[in-house]
């Protein structure tokens, strides 16, 4: 069985041996390059705190700063995602900036649909279309406390640790250390710690099926269908799913006692399968007053979509609007001038900046705009192709300031599993339980049935929730925790 391997302890950013800490799971791959991948991931030593501070190997405390720092690990209950609803950067008296614009997602079988021809684009916005690109802009940026001009400085850096601390791991790297090029070793740095980011998955049988849940343990004992055919859309096999629990005369359920990862029992009962019904249930799309007396319709599945309970595309949901509606009064978002395409073509980059800001009383125009940040105007790369997906005609006769439109403030889809080590929940962290954040796309869908939601995502059109069903959805979806062995 494949399942994640489990980093130290963020608070544990010094560098002893390995061999003193206990791994709780089992590698997904055992290879040197993910072991040392695993250790430049938790190199507290890159950061410019150290850098500054000329820090001594051993020191303990914010002076180190990694990829660990926001990723934690699932042994101090974090899915690799930090429990800030916006994730810490260094202090730097430059700019001031001591948060970041969103918290951490999740890194747990981030590569689960990654394919040359569809790359498995990555941050909330779709910034990154590599983890490699990821990882060096990660390393160089402002998360380890970097300022934009201090590239060079920081390439330099990283390569002196590398060359200092890493010399006997020469050959895992595939270069020589003293040979090669600053930039060549951040490269290899990025390669590496890639390499182990691609090993984080969750618990998978010998066939690739998911297995680690007590959803998965209910899907395989009453032998329902655990993932789609060769060919089938996730559409179709959410349906087929639904369709063969409608049929279930008698479940065999799950119960195992006590998780000891997650404060809850290995359970699915019940609740839970009433549950994944409303999960898997589409409602119709019109108004609020043509289906006032709906309920327990999720429409969860038509972006949550399993096995991974994601789609992996990006969607407006609704939570910039909330945010901006709270410090600017209710229809501020709707209201919001956006820039057009041919408008957007003629500002510079210091306007711009401010549809990627924290919402201010004292600033009108900051916003957090996600991927319409990320649309680059006049290029039509991986993002673009995402983004049409929702728009409709779009794939026969692609329309850049459609695409554009439909861009705005919408997000990646995380996946649902796991979600007990993840929170606060959505992209800004302002829905700090799993019951929370169901109400509110309860409130959210009725807003776009009702025309006051600004790019409302077609799909919200069709949830129908209320406030009985949030019970049973939370406890489906803490049915997709996994235990950690």
């Amino acid at each position: 069985m494949r399942m994640p391997i489990l980093p130290f302890s963020v608070f544990l950013l010094t560098w002893p041996s390995v061999s003193t800490f206990v791994t709780v799971a089992a590698r997904a791959d055992d290879s040197p390059r993910v072991e040392l991948g695993e250790r430049l991931f938790k190199e507290g030593r890159f950061s410019q705190p150290h850098f500054a501070n000329a820090s001594p190997r051993g020191v303990r405390g914010p002076q180190l700063w990694s990829c660990a720092t926001c990723h934690h690990l699932p042994e101090q209950k974090r899915g690799y995602a930090d429990s800030e609803s916006r994730s810490p950067v260094p202090a730097r008296r430059e700019d001031q900036q001591q948060i970041t614009l969103r918290n951490s997602p999740s890194m747990i079988d981030l590569f689960f649909n990654e394919s040359s021809e569809r790359p498995n684009l990555l941050h909330y916005d779709g910034e990154f279309a590599s983890p490699e690109d990821l990882v060096r802009a990660g390393l160089t940026g402002r998360n380890l406390g970097w300022l934009a001009h201090e590239k060079s400085i920081v390439v330099a850096h990283i390569a002196t640790v590398v060359r200092r601390e890493f010399a006997d791991d020469e050959e895992t790297f595939g270069l020589s250390l003293l040979l090669a090029s600053d930039s060549q070793i951040l490269d290899a740095v990025a390669d590496l710690i890639s390499d182990y980011m691609r090993s984080l998955e969750f618990e998978k049988d010998d066939e690739g099926q998911f297995s680690g849940s007590p959803y998965d343990r209910f899907l395989a004992r009453n032998r329902l269908p655990q993932r789609p055919n060769p060919g089938e859309t996730g559409a179709a096999y959410t349906l087929r799913l639904l369709e063969s629990v409608e049929r279930l005369s008698n479940p065999e359920w799950v119960d195992e006692g006590r998780m000891r990862r997650h404060e809850q029992d290995f359970r699915f009962g019940p609740t839970e399968l009433q549950g994944m019904k409303i999960f898997l249930k589409s409602g119709p799309r019109g108004s609020i007053r043509d289906f006032a007396h709906l309920r327990g319709i999720g429409n969860c599945a038509s972006c949550h979509t399993p096995p991974a309970f994601t789609d992996f595309t990006f969607r407006n949901t609704g939570v910039s609007q909330e945010e901006y509606d709270a410090i600017h009064g209710r229809g501020g978002f709707l209201r919001m001038a956006i820039p057009s395409l041919v408008e957007r073509l003629q500002m510079d980059s210091s306007r711009l900046a401010d549809f990627a800001a924290l919402p201010s009383y004292q600033n009108t125009r900051a916003v957090d705009l996600g991927a319409w940040n990320q649309l680059q105007p006049g290029v039509r790369g991986p993002l673009f192709g995402w983004i049409c997906q929702v728009v409709p005609g779009c794939s026969s006769a692609p329309s850049e300031q459609a695409v554009q439109d439909a861009a705005i403030a919408a997000f990646k889809t995380p996946t649902v599993r796991n979600l007990g080590h993840s929170a606060p929940y959505l992209h800004n962290g302002s829905r700090p339980t799993i019951e929370s954040a169901t109400l509110f796309y309860a409130i959210m869908s009725n807003l776009a049935r009702d025309g006051r939601m600004r790019n409302a995502d077609p799909e919200m059109l069709k949830v129908f929730l209320d406030g009985r069903d949030v019970g049973p959805l939370a406890a489906f979806m803490r049915a997709l925790n996994e235990e950690y062995e």
